[in-house]
């Protein structure tokens, strides 16, 4: 109860995936223990038979490549919102610029989704307008990489995967751990700085896109003060 009461307005746990037809849903299993885990933690009530039933009828009629955002409520409550979507071709490059504010490894709202995504939508907004660029980076209070605004982030070097550990302030992506679980490629967790992203390919990806090439669109802003609030797309 003491985390609800922290918050000044209320808010809904999410999980945002990607439906094929013929396919079903990617990584629903690892959406899904990221929802139970999340529910546990704020006291959300998750009955996950409901929730499955909910994510089935959503998109029994439909066809191609569907974004399926659900989200959950303290009551148990499930809402589930679907639209098409095109995937990123191969070879796409997204650019990206680093946040001007930065993040606070500590506070608890970056390490679940949920819909107080203000922080990260404002400093995106800014960003592009700024430097046209595809995805904002967030270092936090420590200059550490942390994930960008709706993805995980991986620097690949000799053949193995890098990205920061949870431990710096970023979400425990679905896509992020199904790699780290799986090994292929081989993934490790480590501490990062802007540097570091210039020694090696740098990658965002999420459950719902996978995985994009990126490239740094500006050098690093001066960031401003630390921030306490939100929750990763």
């Amino acid at each position: 109860a003491r985390f609800l009461t922290e918050v000044h307005e209320p808010f809904r746990l999410i999980e945002t995936m990607r439906w094929v037809q013929g396919e079903g849903f990617h990584l629903l299993e690892r959406h899904l223990a990221r929802l139970r885990v999340s529910s546990r933690y704020f006291g959300f009530r998750c009955d996950e038979v409901r929730v499955r039933k909910a994510l089935s009828r959503a998109v029994q009629t439909l066809e191609g490549v569907q974004r399926v955002r659900l989200t959950l409520g303290a009551a148990g409550d499930v809402e589930v919102e679907v639209e098409a979507i095109t995937l990123p071709a191969p070879g796409t490059v997204w650019r990206y610029a680093i946040a001007r504010e930065r993040v606070d490894s500590r506070d608890w709202r970056f390490h679940h989704k949920t819909t107080l995504r203000g922080f990260y939508d404002r400093a995106f907004a800014e960003r592009r307008a700024a430097t046209g660029c595809d995805e904002v980076l967030f270092l936090n209070e420590r200059g550490e990489v942390t994930e960008g605004s709706r993805t995980s982030v991986f620097v690949e070097r000799d053949g193995v995967w890098l990205t920061p550990p949870l431990s710096c302030g970023a979400l425990d992506g679905c896509l992020r751990r199904e790699m780290i679980e799986a090994g292929i490629p081989r993934v490790e967790e480590r501490v990062l700085y802007p540097a570091d992203l210039e020694n090696g390919q740098v990658w965002f990806g999420n459950a719902l896109r996978g995985l994009v090439q990126a490239r740094a669109v500006a050098a690093a802003p001066q960031t401003t003060s630390v921030a306490r609030e939100a929750s990763i797309g």
